[in-house]
């Protein structure tokens, strides 16, 4: 980022900036409501000037956006009278315990499960006439707006210790919240609840015109970004309902049921903000001496990744309803005769940290007037990723073996008992690899060349070309992460599939529900 510098005079600034919907066009499928929420202003304003004349300026910013923007999911729920058990003028139902027809085409009211009443109460109720028979199909039609309100503030600081020494300070905080995220679900479960971010940057840059041919650029900086996705109806513990689920759960949300035909229904759950921090320090130094320009650097980051205890998903139950046993999935929904069931345990807390090591060298040589060559390596070292806990797992495709991290051959302590028991593994000691599970790249060597030619020895025509090898650091979430907390055995997924037939045995249809 780059921001302006303060001068000796006092200067400022205000803007504003707005859209909204009163000439925005109505949803094609939703004619018959009013237009969606479209409104969005974008505000600020900036001041700059001197604290000490000719010495030290200050220049800040704050910028604002405040957003309203809307979906409109359309969708299929059950109508009030399917609600009650009662199937009038739709396909004929079976009772898969008896293997006989429903008489009047309806469940008794005994025979829906007291669980799938529970989560009826926060499915709503249509609000069309329906695409289909008896009034289903595409039903429901709603308005769910986007809430998103953005804050972002900046200051820079310039001070001129003296005609050879510059120090500069830059500060910016940026936050999103509230931050509510439509998911074309109905307004009360399946959108993001938060959705935000803060964000966090601080540097110091101290700049040295050592003598007039040789210039260094010290700059220390830190950043920090921390995102949150949560979901609705984080005080509803589906455990309330299904006690069999992995406890305790430390986010709540309603179960995840998919109904074949029907609006689904379900809650993503999340984790509290967990911070990604990097600490930085670079170092450049120039040297011009004839027709060389001299570079060389250093940069030196420390990454980390820290993700809090959190649940979602499975974690929660899944269900799937497709209408095998009754001849209607929704009918399956009201009797709670699932063809799959779904559990896991909860996210682990994790804290995985890295360093990353660069330096490179530059020669920008002019050759004679009309060839100027770019000459250059450069190299970086990635350390291998650690996890606080040692939660690393990965197999090892010479030996056939799947090898968990150790450290004085101690497992780590948030490995699952029970996965430990279902795989065979090895240590990492034990295997040779010692208390690691990936290998470090220290081959990134990266020379690069460019050049620049004047074929007539002026400015008016110049032929560029060049060519570099270049490297970058792996990203924690791309394959790392999923060898930590997300791998067995640090994570259990449990699925589990309804015996064959459309007859349920009444011991599957208890266990079932309940994910086991």
């Amino acid at each position: 980022m780059i921001l302006k510098s303060g001068t000796n005079e006092f200067h400022g600034s205000l803007f504003e900036f707005n859209r909204n919907r009163e000439l925005a066009a109505k949803n094609f499928f939703a004619t018959g409501l009013p237009k969606p929420a479209f409104n969005r202003n974008e505000f600020g304003a900036t001041a700059g000037g001197r604290i000490i004349r000719n010495k030290t300026f200050f220049f800040g910013s704050y910028e604002g956006l405040r957003q309203r923007t809307a979906n409109t999911p359309f969708l299929a729920m059950p109508t009030p009278a399917m609600r009650q058990g009662d199937f009038a003028g739709l396909a004929a139902l079976r009772d898969p315990l008896s293997d006989t027809p429903f008489p009047n085409n309806r469940i008794p009211a005994n025979r829906i499960d007291s669980r799938t009443q529970r989560l009826l109460e926060f499915v709503p109720q249509p609000n069309t006439p329906g695409s289909g028979a008896a009034g289903t199909g595409l039903n429901y039609v709603a308005t769910v707006g986007n809430i998103i309100d953005v804050n972002r503030y900046s200051l820079k600081v310039d001070h001129n210790m003296n005609t050879r020494n510059y120090l500069t300070f830059v500060a910016n905080y940026s936050k999103g919240s509230p931050y509510f995220v439509a998911l074309n679900t109905p307004p009360n479960y399946g959108n993001f609840g938060d959705g935000g971010y803060i964000t966090k940057s601080i540097s110091g840059t101290y700049n040295s015109t050592i003598s007039p041919t040789k210039l260094n650029e010290l700059r220390f900086s830190y950043f920090s970004h921390g995102s949150i996705r949560i979901g609705q109806n984080t005080d509803f513990n589906p455990a309330s309902i299904f006690p069999t689920l992995y406890q305790p759960l430390p986010i709540g949300g309603l179960p995840n049921v998919s109904i074949a035909g029907f609006a689904s229904i379900g809650d993503s759950g999340g984790s509290p903000r967990g911070i990604q921090p990097t600490q930085q320090i670079t170092d450049n130094f120039t040297w011009v001496k004839g027709k060389h320009t001299f570079k060389a650097g250093v940069d030196i980051g420390f990454n980390r990744v820290a993700t809090n205890p959190g649940a979602g998903g499975s974690a929660f139950g899944q269900f799937t309803f497709n209408g095998r046993y009754s001849n209607n999935s929704y009918a399956d929904f009201l009797l709670g005769y699932p063809v799959s069931t779904t559990r896991q345990t909860p996210f682990i807390s994790s804290l995985l940290h890295n360093s990353r090591y660069g330096a490179y060298f530059q020669d920008d040589w002019k050759v004679t007037s009309k060839l100027t060559l770019n000459l250059g390596v450069r190299y970086m070292l990635q350390t291998i990723t650690q996890e606080r806990d040692g939660s690393f797992a990965n197999f090892d495709f010479g030996r056939g073996a799947y090898v968990i991290r150790t450290e004085n051959n101690q497992l780590p302590r948030n490995a699952i008992p029970r996965l430990l028991e279902a795989y065979p593994y090895v240590g990492s000691e034990a295997n040779g690899w010692g208390s690691d599970v990936m290998t470090s790249d220290r081959n990134n060597w990266a020379p690069r060349i460019g050049f620049a030619y004047r074929p007539f020895n002026d400015n008016k025509t110049v032929l560029r070309g060049g060519y570099g090898i270049f490297y970058n650091v792996i990203p924690v979430f791309i394959g790392i992460r999923q060898l930590s907390w997300q791998n067995t055995p640090f994570l259990l997924t449990e699925t589990f599939e309804a015996t064959a037939g459309n007859t349920p045995r009444s011991e599957e249809h208890t266990s079932e529900l309940q994910s086991r």
